[in-house]
């Protein structure tokens, strides 16, 4: 499968689709149904939540070297809609090293570690080496 998602993320990107725009919105106000209550539907969305997820953190990747705030902006809607997906605070702040904002750096692996404690996922070892441990790491200057 995951060949088949490079594959397409290749095709859309060569006939131009790259802009969050061409990507589903799934706010809360326009979830998969969002009047119906059926008991049954609730696996339906999840399921149709975690495909948009993949979808846009894959695409986000793919544009991270070409356009970082498109890429920004995909890891930003992803985590509007699923706050506790840890790759789009990575890929977010993996984004704002290379462009060498230290300040974003900081603000944003601040926010990573909130949303780890908040949602009890693991801090990334990458992250952690990259900063000089998450906490007490120091730009250069």
């Amino acid at each position: 499968m995951g060949a088949r998602w490079r594959v397409g993320l290749a095709i859309l990107l060569a006939a131009g689709v790259t802009g969050a725009a061409e990507l589903p919105d799934l706010t809360p106000d326009r979830r998969l149904l969002a009047d119906a209550g059926w008991p049954w539907l609730e696996p339906v969305r999840l399921e149709y939540r975690s495909r948009f997820v993949s979808a846009a953190l894959q695409l986000a990747d793919v544009l991270a070297p070409l356009d970082s705030s498109r890429s920004d902006s995909l890891a930003e809607r992803v985590l509007a809609e699923a706050p506790d997906t840890d790759m789009a605070y990575e890929r977010l702040i993996h984004n704002a090293r290379a462009r060498r904002d230290a300040n974003a750096v900081r603000r944003l692996v601040k926010r990573y570690e909130l949303a780890a404690a908040q949602f009890g996922f693991a801090l990334s070892h990458y992250v952690s080496d990259e900063s000089g441990g998450i906490s007490g790491g120091r730009a250069a200057r």
